[in-house]
């Protein structure tokens, strides 16, 4: 596991120094995507499904920003975010790694057995709404002029405040983008 994380690692911080700048420089993409996430705390354990949408631009040569929001599903909660990515290109390849700040109203856990509901309660009262993640989008393709595919996106984070009681990991099953 430790050879894996590793790996991932160098490959993120490499992978910016050797791609070639996206000749796109004024153009801002749009596009919407399925997700699903995992909260994970000591005690619980909860998932939960979301749309996405977002907004992405170029700050300069291989760096973008992206601003979005999710909405979640059962309960319907919501969190907008907003992103900093390195965005190299490689032919038709367009990976993004990066870091996510947002705000979320979706960390909640089931209340679970009586030992664990007091619990459970306590430690959601005092969890943040803002958060940080990792963002990485090693699947992510351009399709024709206009358009972009990205394919399991993972974000690891944690809320802040209380860094580490709870992690956060997001799966973008799907995103599709179309530049403007």
């Amino acid at each position: 596991m430790r050879f894996f994380v590793i790996i991932i690692t160098l490959i993120g911080i490499l992978t910016p120094l050797y791609g070639q700048a996206i000749d796109e420089e004024n153009k801002l993409e749009v596009s919407s995507g399925i997700s699903m996430m995992l909260y994970q705390s000591v005690f619980s354990f909860q998932t939960s499904s979301a749309v996405e949408t977002a907004c992405r631009g170029t700050i300069s040569g291989l760096w973008d920003w992206q601003a979005g929001a999710r909405l979640g599903f059962n309960p319907a909660l919501g969190e907008g975010f907003v992103r900093i990515l390195a965005a190299p290109q490689y032919g038709f390849w367009r990976p993004l790694m990066g870091f996510e700040f947002g705000v979320t109203n979706r960390a909640h856990f089931k209340e679970g057995n009586k030992l664990l509901r007091e619990t459970t309660q306590a430690m959601e009262g005092d969890i943040s709404h803002f958060y940080i993640a990792g963002h990485s989008a090693p699947l992510s393709f351009k399709l024709g002029e206009q358009w972009r595919m990205s394919l399991f996106e993972i974000h690891i984070g944690t809320q802040l405040g209380h860094t580490g009681r709870s992690t956060r990991v997001q799966l973008g099953i799907i995103s599709v983008g179309r530049s403007l």
